[in-house]
């Protein structure tokens, strides 16, 4: 079967393949995964973090926004 990707895609795939190498791409990577599991694990701590974004009229991040979690299947 023939897989066909979108140029957004195919960009997301080059990047996330190009930043394997970079090695302040990888620390920043983990701090920002860090910060998401520190507030995914408290119900509270979730609630404030979400409190803090609406008070400062913020769009309301889940840890998928930032594309850290990308999960593709080819088939």
């Amino acid at each position: 079967m023939l897989n066909v990707h979108c140029v957004a895609h195919r960009l997301a795939l080059a990047s996330a393949d190009a930043a394997k190498n970079v090695i302040e791409v990888q620390m920043f990577l983990e701090t920002i995964n860090t910060i998401f599991k520190y507030y995914e694990k408290s119900a509270l701590r979730t609630a404030g973090f979400k409190d803090i974004q609406v008070s400062e009229y913020m769009p309301l991040f889940t840890h998928c926004d930032y594309g850290l979690t990308y999960l593709s299947s080819a088939s």
